[in-house]
């Protein structure tokens, strides 16, 4: 893949301009993170260093290159993502957070800043994936109490070890089909659920599809999750409880109508960079 005798500029150079013709949006940007993550080799020694790559070296890049080429997504490659100011392993059988759903932490900690929610609450994140909600939001609310559940045991696998790389005591990780078996009650639900349509499915972007289909269908008309959730919700929430869920493009309507007949009435809406009513806060009535 890479030519066998190069100076990391001639590899870089090399590099991105293969993952350009493959379609990459981002060539340039995606080869100076493999450089520094999977080479150990800086910005600054990748634009000035004159001394040629290892033939080990060379072998790494081709292969991971190779995999990018493949539609493999590139957080999967270099094995991480940064997600509200922290670090968070991830790889195959996780979802990949995304910068739309630090708008769900950032609701979170509004509600709690303006009084809505103490900073000591229970809180329950349903389909957890790499733990990135419950563990911000713990990383943040020390006195919180946080638990997380994902019917994967691979993803809770990929949370437990975020969990263990923070070292956090105050948030754990439970296996379970949203709600936990054993009963208890929580002032504050938080997800981001799986919400792509049958339809929309079939027109995701390759990388995209590269991750866990069971994080990101939700059902036929993606809202399978939020009746599900909303219809096991007040066996768990505190009677002022608050829901606040992730949700697709257009999605809201339909969203807050499920609430609705399950007594829950829309609180607050936030939009993200795109204009999509992305947050949905919803208390009961």
């Amino acid at each position: 893949m890479i030519s066998t005798v190069r100076t990391p500029l001639e590899a870089f150079r090399e590099a991105s301009s293969v993952l350009r013709a493959k379609g990459v949006e981002e060539p340039e940007k995606e080869t100076e993170l493999l450089f520094s993550e999977i080479l150990g080799i800086s910005r600054e020694l990748l634009y000035t260093s004159d001394r040629d790559l290892t033939d080990k070296q060379i072998t790494v890049l081709s292969r991971a290159i190779e995999r990018r080429i493949k539609g493999e997504p590139l957080q999967y490659i270099i094995g991480y993502v940064e997600f509200y100011g922290l670090r968070f392993y991830v790889g195959k059988g996780v979802l990949i957070p995304r910068p739309e759903t630090e708008l769900l932490v950032q609701e979170v900690l509004k509600l709690v800043d303006d009084g809505f929610l103490k900073r000591d609450i229970g809180i329950l994140d349903i389909g957890t994936g790499s733990g990135c909600i419950a563990i911000s939001l713990a990383y943040r609310l020390k006195e919180a109490d946080v638990i997380g559940t994902d019917i994967s045991q691979e993803a809770l696998q990929y949370a437990e070890k975020n969990r263990l790389y923070h070292a956090l005591s105050n948030v754990s990780f439970i296996r379970a089909d949203l709600f936990p078996e054993q009963k208890r009650r929580f002032d504050l639900i938080v997800s981001n659920p799986p919400y792509v349509s049958k339809e929309e499915m079939e027109h995701l972007e390759l990388h995209v599809k590269k991750e866990p289909r069971e994080a990101l269908y939700g059902g036929v008309d993606g809202l399978e999750f939020y009746k599900r959730i909303m219809s096991g919700a007040r066996e768990v929430l505190e009677k002022d409880g608050i829901i606040v869920l992730e949700s697709g493009a257009g999605q809201r309507k339909a969203i807050e109508g499920i609430a609705r007949e399950k007594g829950f009435d829309l609180f607050d809406v936030e939009k993200d960079l795109a204009g999509i009513d992305r947050v949905l806060v919803f208390k009961s009535e």
